[in-house]
C-alpha cells in the first residue's frame, strides 16, 4: 500500500534518481518531473510510477497557479477527517 505521493523535481539527474528511489523504498508512489527523454524502463528501474518532461517555465505556471487558501483548506478538512478515521479503526 503506497504511502502517498511524492513529487520529485530533477528525477532525471543524479539527486533526483536516488531520491525518488529512496522515495519508492519507502512504499511512496514516485511522480517525476524533469528535462529530457526518458525511457519507461529506466524510470520504472529508478521506482517512479510515472515521469513528465517539462521544463523551469512549466513549474513557474504551476507554482503560480498555486491555489494557497484552497491547499488550506483542505488541509484543514484533513485534519478533521483523520483523528475520526482514527477513531473507527480502534
Amino acid at each position: 500500500m503506497s504511502r502517498g505521493t511524492a513529487l520529485v523535481t530533477g528525477t532525471h539527474g543524479l539527486l533526483g534518481r536516488y531520491t525518488a528511489r529512496a522515495f519508492a523504498e519507502q512504499a511512496w508512489t514516485g511522480v517525476g518531473l524533469g528535462h529530457g527523454d526518458w525511457q519507461r524502463a529506466e524510470w520504472e528501474r529508478w521506482g517512479l510510477a510515472s515521469w513528465h518532461t517539462c521544463d523551469i517555465d512549466t513549474m513557474w505556471q504551476l507554482w503560480s497557479n498555486y491555489d494557497k487558501a484552497a491547499d488550506e483548506k483542505l488541509m484543514a478538512q484533513a485534519r478533521e477527517i483523520v483523528p475520526i478515521r482514527q477513531r473507527e479503526r480502534s
